[in-house]
């Protein structure tokens, strides 16, 4: 008679396990899939860290040089001079086109992605310094969803 009753045991064992086994994949590839997210999130932001880096150094060097070889767009005459409390790099319309940035032409960026950018400006310190603010953002080449990076320095120009 115990054998009747352990007829259908088995089946019902061998479903519950295939059952464990099925949500123990399930569970390794949704940590394979955010893994995955997670290392393309923090390549795309390295790449927009690089790239905003090599726009403010790009930047930097042609506000530096001090002879005719700086870009028409980095001219002293062409630069607005802002202050501290109304900088020009929070205004939309210095990063479109036809405002103060400035597009950098840099090879290591991926085929399709965005050139990094950079708008210079002068401002007036408080103690009536001037000095040259350089705003860089860089781009991820991941499209509409990209990272951005944006770096900033104050550079304060001497003349020999």
């Amino acid at each position: 008679m115990l054998a009747k009753a352990q007829q259908g045991v088995s089946l019902v064992v061998v479903l519950i396990m295939l059952l464990v086994v099925a949500l123990g994949a399930a569970a390794s590839l949704q940590v394979a899939t955010s893994t995955e997210r997670l290392n393309t999130n923090a390549q795309q932001l390295v790449l927009a860290q690089q790239q905003a880096e090599a726009a403010l150094r790009h930047c930097e060097q042609a506000l530096t040089l001090m002879d005719d070889a700086r870009a028409s767009t980095l001219q002293e005459a062409n630069l607005p001079l802002t202050t501290l409390n109304a900088p020009a790099w929070v205004q939309a319309a210095s990063w479109q086109a036809g405002g103060l940035k400035t597009v950098v032409s840099i090879a290591s960026v991926p085929a399709g992605a965005v050139p990094p950018e950079c708008v210079v400006e002068r401002q007036i310190l408080a103690d009536e310094r001037q000095v040259h603010v350089v705003t860089a953002r860089g781009f991820g080449s991941a499209g509409a969803r990209a990272s951005v990076v944006w770096l900033q320095s104050t550079l304060m120009l001497t003349t020999p």
